[in-house]
């Protein structure tokens, strides 16, 4: 038996019945449990948008210089720190409606080449390119000293619009990380 096919090799001993199992390391990378675990996020992710009218994808970028000198976790945390605070300026956005500011998302993070983050997003609702730009480069600024254009954030247009039925699929791509 091939020990890559099995959970990096991970065994366990049952007593009672003398047999050798498996150990199941739940691990997305793991070529077993990897998966079993992406096959049960897409059906959930699936179900949650079920309700949804329309999905939307949006492309949430930085400058690479926005990161200059960072480690990775530096990076992620930035990320995490300026997607909470585009949040936090769309819900004081005035030019914006009640319903634009209540919108359901999915995002992930991708590492692009260069190992800069970025955000790929589902929204459930139109909303104006333009505005939203303006807050995500407003977000990023108040969280950096970075004085030039800080990064972007678009939408695909229609034609290039997820189907509703590939959002599970398309979500999973970003977030799970096979092994070989």
């Amino acid at each position: 038996v091939s020990q890559s096919r099995y959970c990096d090799g991970r065994w366990l001993f049952n007593f009672d019945t003398g047999e050798i199992v498996q150990a199941q390391c739940k691990a997305y990378k793991c070529p077993v449990c990897g998966p079993k675990k992406t096959f049960f996020l897409k059906q959930f992710i699936q179900k949650y948008i079920d309700s949804w009218q329309n999905v939307t994808l949006w492309t949430f970028t930085f400058s690479s210089h926005v990161f200059e000198g960072m480690k990775l976790q530096e990076k992620l945390s930035l990320a995490s720190k300026v997607w909470k605070t585009f949040r936090d300026l769309i819900a004081r956005e005035k030019s914006m409606s009640d319903y634009q500011k209540k919108f359901q998302y999915l995002k992930v993070v991708e590492l692009q080449e260069n190992g800069s983050p970025h955000y790929h997003a589902v929204i459930d609702r139109f909303i104006r390119q333009q505005r939203i730009n303006q807050l995500w480069k407003k977000a990023i600024q108040y969280n950096t000293s970075y004085t030039g254009t800080p990064g972007n954030a678009n939408f695909s247009p229609p034609t290039k619009q997820l189907k509703k039925k590939n959002v599970g699929a398309y979500i999973t791509k970003y977030s799970i990380v096979t092994g070989k």
